[in-house]
């Protein structure tokens, strides 16, 4: 996988390649994930990555889909605050499923744990503290290959 010049500009993005395939050979397909995600945001909503083939509009499920899924009731919600665990569902398209080699099937799941990582586990906590305030990030965007937080900073009374 790789990612394009300027991380897919608004949306990230990741290009799939199959194995052994040069850089400069053009990647079988893309995940092309939400502008916004992360933080508090997580226990609110799921968030959709768009799976397609390369030539594919960029709101196209060709390939597939994978889904961040909020947390589900009580149990779900305090693993989500208390854990780094996290609940991933891959729809893979009936219709195409014969056009992909085994080899690019485990690249779409490949995808699925590296937006995992770049998205939800990184640097992305939902509260942190300083000497001076508690910072709530709210949710990330991702601008041009940078996560940017949308945060509410609390001071803390000295």
């Amino acid at each position: 996988m790789t990612q394009p010049n300027f991380g897919g500009c608004c949306h990230p993005e990741m290009h799939l390649r199959s194995h052994g395939q040069a850089d400069d050979a053009e990647p079988f397909g893309k995940v092309i994930g939400p502008c916004c995600f992360g933080g508090w945001l997580e226990v609110c909503a799921d968030f959709n990555f768009r799976v397609s083939f390369f030539n594919s509009p960029a709101s196209s499920t060709d390939i597939g889909e994978i889904i961040k899924k909020k947390p589900q009731g009580c149990a779900g919600m305090c693993r989500e605050l208390c854990t780094p665990a996290d609940t991933f569902t891959i729809h893979f398209n009936e219709a195409n499923m014969n056009k992909l080699a085994p080899a690019q099937k485990l690249t779409v799941l490949s995808a699925q744990m590296l937006a995992d990582y770049m998205f939800f586990d990184g640097n992305t906590d939902k509260c942190s503290q300083d000497d001076s305030s508690i910072h709530c990030n709210l949710f990330y965007c991702s601008i041009i290959g940078a996560l940017i937080p949308c945060k509410l900073i609390i001071p803390k009374n000295n």
